[in-house]
């Protein structure tokens, strides 16, 4: 970024490039000091949010080919250059003109190893730009791995050959915005993304609130008690998914007797009733709860608009609760400790594909 005052107009570069200019006048009295990076002591103290590899100061009004050198083959002019400090590192900071014109910093500096603007991999995108500056193969890529490579999701990520197993990835279904996910890459072939996973200690919390209702919890924190997307995330999600997963705890091979899969339709459709797992089976349900297989009993399940947390009634299965409730809400008398969902060893956990 470059601004060129000439007495009465100021110009606004960028990257080499006039992007705006306006008439006014700047007090450039030498008896107030230089203030880089925030206001003078006397305005909203608005600091500069960035980072700045180096500032110079001249004299005169730079031409335009001036500027585009200095961008693009990192020419300096000299004449009339007053003051040149590097952010380098270290302490202090030195004016390399010979002026003497040193600064001092003030607050708390972060340095970083490398600038927005360099190109480690070679291949003509900034790194600022760039998905990944090690590979000059991947500049404008959906690989999950920051927020400004944002892939639609976990799914997208792995059958375009970025995943790199489990672990939190970005993404952005529907254009709605990057926020940053759980992938689980292995179970049944991966690609699934978490929308919640709560401790049953929490169900209180959970109990009442279907997927469409907001209930942001550690989005930005991601762990396994409490924890669940934003209903504007989730919806994105469901958007660009076409199967349902829950299970009981979150390591799929620690929940080999309670776990479903579904067709995505089932968590937002509005049930209350009998699914005819064991006929029909229009939402393709499959799993086990406490070992028994779905398929093989009537199942109710309890969706949008049912008042309550997405959920299968397993009341029906052998050796049931009174009125059990399975991967969600679940009272006293809804309640099996022979279902992992309903111990402390477990957690209820929700994903989509």
């Amino acid at each position: 970024v470059a601004f060129a005052y000439s007495g009465s107009t100021i110009e606004m570069y960028v990257n080499g490039s006039l992007i705006d200019s306006t008439s006014t006048s700047l007090n450039t009295s030498s008896s107030y000091p230089i203030h880089v990076g925030k206001c003078t002591a006397n305005r909203d103290e608005e600091y500069f949010s960035g980072y700045m590899a180096s500032a110079r100061i001249w004299n005169r009004s730079l031409q335009d080919i001036e500027i585009s050198d200095l961008v693009f083959a990192g020419t300096v002019p000299q004449t009339g250059l007053v003051v040149d400090w590097a952010f380098d590192g270290g302490s202090g900071l030195s004016d390399s003109t010979g002026n003497g014109h040193d600064g001092v910093f003030n607050g708390t500096l972060q340095w970083v190893n490398v600038c927005p603007n360099n190109d480690q991999d070679g291949d003509g995108v900034v790194i600022g730009d760039d998905c990944d500056d090690n590979d000059p193969t991947v500049f404008t890529s959906e690989s999950g791995g920051s927020e400004n490579c944002a892939a639609v999701s976990c799914q997208a990520i792995l059958d375009d050959g970025y995943s790199n197993g489990d672990g939190m990835y970005w993404v952005d279904p529907g254009g709605i915005g990057a926020f940053e996910v759980y992938c689980d890459m292995t179970t049944d072939g991966g690609g699934w993304t978490l929308l919640e996973s709560y401790d049953f200690a929490n169900r209180s919390v959970y109990a009442l609130q279907s997927f469409s209702l907001d209930l942001p919890r550690n989005v930005t924190a991601h762990n396994w008690d409490d924890y669940r997307l934003s209903a504007v995330q989730m919806s994105g999600l469901f958007g660009v998914s076409s199967a349902v997963h829950s299970r009981c705890h979150r390591q799929f091979s620690s929940s080999p007797d309670d776990y479903i899969f579904a067709d995505i339709e089932i968590v937002e459709d509005a049930l209350s009733n009998n699914i005819f797992s064991n006929g029909s089976n229009p939402y393709n349900l499959s799993g086990f709860i406490r070992g028994i297989d779905v398929q093989q009993h009537e199942i109710w399940f309890y969706g949008e608009s049912s008042g309550y947390h997405q959920h299968l009634d397993g009341g029906r299965l052998p050796q049931a609760a009174s009125s059990e409730d399975n991967f969600g809400w679940a009272d006293s008398n809804g309640t099996n400790t022979n279902h992992l969902c309903h111990t402390s060893a477990g957690e209820i956990i929700w994903m989509v594909r």
